[in-house]
């Protein structure tokens, strides 16, 4: 029989252990795959920490790249423009080619004419002069056929053909205006076209200005004279003048048409952008910085002759500034902070640098070299993220998440603030919602009301909890926005006077309940508070629905016409503060009905009355409690998605006007990531904003959870 029993006790312990062990490894495998979506969401997030960087390959050419008169990236391929015995050819830049490019398409002779340069203006154009003196411009239409397609031409006149040093020629092109600023001594010679106009090409003359540079979308021209920068408008009137402690020695106007940099012979460099000005193209410092750590002075350098010592390109979507010297070193900027990235040694003695999207062309009469920037994620920093920046075309430095552009030229903007902004207002509103509610509800079935109706009204209360946010984000997308565009003044009345109407009907209560106490009426307590709230409310909104009619001429009434309230903070309030009250109330609920009897009838012999007891000694002891289910609340309405998704406008706009519409982290997330390219700039922000909203909620959860431990532990 003893052997029998210990067969069966063994027999127990083992199952015991066994799925003790299987608990214990299943809960393991449950915090491992916790921590490999943490670990997934920093990896995803921590190449924005890290720096770009260049990756160089080297090309040897011999005989195209002394007769190459550019790079351009055509379908993905990098083609040099060549022109050598009467022909232009194209050569397709071949890393396996001996020669280092191999010849792609040749075009039929032009003895008669010379080749001005090769520019990018969104497409690729090629320059020509004839002998008569016509400038041409060719235009490659076909990225697949490698077609040279003749876009314009028109006679130039005889004041501006004296130079016929074309390395001296600056081409801007702009839709179908066209000028060529050429050098002339101590000053410069202009030509200003329309190629669509039959009138004759405009001649100016800049005698003390060596750079004279337009800025054709919009309409200015910008002319150095000495330590003088001069901002000309359309009539040639000068708007605008900035001093500088050192003469200019260049100017960029890069092809955004909203960005300029100045460098000075100090080296210094300055970074502005382009505003509208009380109806004035104007500029506006973004930065300025130093470029002696980088590079080494002007003295110091080879010879320039007309050409800048530097070459800048602007990669706006990581929002780089990559600033080149002539003896091979790259300086790489943020664009909108002016921060200072990193500094590079190329290995290469570019003459000229070709730049496309990420990639960059550098060439001297020895050699191409190809060089890639990589991990340009680095470029973004916490100023970026967090900071007021100055963006190109803004007046002032703001606050701006915009990751769409329309153009490649157009920058990305990924200030995370105004995204913050909308989460910490939406949660505050819904919490203004959502707390009378569940506090009112969870003293009343908790306190005032029997244990009967309380295990009745309790579980109705929790079964909204299971209803699916989409739910009530349809419903309040549907109808409560149209509504409430159309009631402002009722929702905005009844909102003034809810907490009002709870305290009235909370007194008459506390009055009328010990007189109805041995009658039949007290068991139709609650039903009869309901129905005297409804009423209250309806009446409210009657009156405030007429309210406006009457005082035509009030202008405390009529502001808020000019206001709606359709896709905005107060709307997803409403919804999201609904959504969230039965959390709160569940837990208010549970830490009100939990304080010990003892501890109301002590607070009832010394005579303290239901409603003293109340907010004296129930309110006091379950405190804790009541502030860690308001914790909770406020973290489920800041993780919230569906709801603020479909009700809000989602426009991230940094500010906290109640009428404005909104964007929250998560939101964002939801529309941001399925468009995102991997490995981009905006995928790894996302997992950095993911991180943010984890490390939040993680925060406000474990401070409710002390602060309810320390309410059992009778702190």
């Amino acid at each position: 029989m003893k052997s029998k029993t210990k067969h069966i006790e063994t027999k127990r312990l083992r199952k015991d252990y066994a799925f003790g062990r299987f608990v214990r490894i299943f809960g393991l495998l449950v915090l491992a795959t916790f921590a490999t979506l943490i670990f997934h969401i920093l990896y995803n997030a921590s190449p924005l920490f890290f720096s770009p960087s260049v990756q160089k390959n080297t090309i040897l050419e011999s005989s195209f790249a002394k007769i190459s008169a550019g790079a351009i990236e055509l379908n993905g391929d990098w083609l040099s423009i060549n022109y050598d015995k009467c022909a232009l050819s194209l050569s397709k830049i071949d890393r396996s080619s001996k020669e280092g490019a191999v010849k792609a398409k040749q075009f039929a002779p032009q003895c008669d004419k010379s080749l001005v340069g090769v520019f990018d203006a969104n497409n690729v154009y090629v320059a020509m002069i004839t002998k008569q003196g016509i400038f041409e411009i060719y235009k490659f239409s076909n990225a697949l056929a490698y077609e040279l397609n003749l876009e314009a031409s028109f006679a130039l006149p005889s004041s501006f053909l004296g130079q016929t040093n074309y390395a001296n020629w600056h081409i801007y092109f702009h839709n179908d205006q066209l000028f060529i600023s050429q050098q002339n001594g101590q000053g410069s010679i202009t030509l200003n076209h329309h190629l669509a106009s039959l009138v004759e090409p405009e001649i100016t003359i800049y005698e003390s200005s060596p750079f004279v540079v337009p800025i054709l979308a919009r309409n200015i021209i910008l002319s150095a004279n000495g330590n003088t920068l001069n901002v000309i408008d359309h009539k040639g009137n000068v708007v605008q003048q900035i001093q500088y402690a050192s003469p200019i020695i260049q100017i960029n106007a890069m092809q955004t048409g909203l960005d300029v940099a100045v460098i000075t012979q100090t080296y210094e460099l300055y970074k502005y952008s382009v505003f509208n000005k009380n109806g004035t193209f104007a500029l506006g410092l973004v930065f300025n910085d130093s470029l002696l750590p980088f590079f080494k002075p002007i003295n110091e350098m080879s010879a320039l002759t007309h050409e800048p010592p530097f070459s800048l390109k602007l990669e706006p979507q990581h929002s780089a500034l990559l600033i080149f010297d002539k003896i091979g070193r790259l300086a790489i900027f943020n664009a909108v902070t002016g921060e200072h990235k990193r500094h590079i040694e190329l290995g290469f003695t570019p003459q000229y640098i070709d730049y496309f999207r990420g990639e960059f062309i550098g060439r001297n009469q020895a050699s191409f070299a190809h060089f890639k920037l990589e991990n340009m994620q680095g470029m973004i920093s916490l100023q970026t993220l967090f900071g007021k920046n100055q963006y190109s075309g803004y007046e002032k430095p703001e606050y701006l998440w915009q990751t769409s552009m329309s153009s490649d030229a157009q920058s990305a903007k990924y200030s995370i603030v105004p995204l913050i902004m909308g989460s910490i207002k939406a949660s505050l509103l819904a919490l203004v919602v959502a707390i009378p509610l569940a506090l009112g509800s969870a003293i009343y079935t908790a306190y005032f009301a029997s244990d009967s109706l309380r295990n009745k009204i309790k579980p109705l209360v929790e079964m909204l909890e299971a209803v699916p946010s989409v739910i009530i984000g349809f419903i309040a997308a549907i109808w409560l926005a149209p509504f409430a565009e159309q009631h402002l003044v009722v929702i905005f009345s009844v909102v003034l006077f809810f907490p009002l109407v709870v305290l009235f009907l909370t007194a008459m209560h506390s009055i009328l309940q010990p007189k109805m106490k041995d009658t039949n009426w007290y068991k139709w307590q609650f039903l009869l508070i309901t129905l005297a709230f409804i009423c209250i409310i309806l009446v409210l909104s009657l009156f405030f629905n007429q309210l406006p009619s009457y005082f035509q001429s009030n202008d405390s009434v009529h502001f808020l016409s000019s206001y709606t309230l359709s896709k905005t903070a107060v709307v997803v309030s409403i919804a999201l503060g609904i959504a969230i009250s039965p959390t709160i109330y569940t837990l208010i609920d549970d830490a009100i009905y939990e304080v010990p009897d003892g501890v109301k009838q002590a607070a009832f012999a010394l005579g303290a009355s239901p409603v003293q007891t109340l907010f004296k000694v129930v309110l006091v002891v379950a405190l804790p409690s009541i502030i860690s289910a308001i914790m909770l609340g406020f973290g489920r309405a800041f993780g919230e998605t569906m709801i603020v998704l479909m009700v809000t406008g989602n426009t991230p706009v940094a500010n906290w006007d109640l009428f404005s519409g909104i964007r929250t982290l998560t939101s964002n997330l939801a529309i941001e990531l399925q468009e995102a390219q991997v490995d981009s700039t905006l995928y790894h922000i996302l997992f950095l904003t993911a991180a943010l909203l984890f490390v939040f909620t993680f925060i406000i959860n474990t401070m409710a959870a002390l602060l309810k431990r320390r309410m059992h532990r009778g702190e």
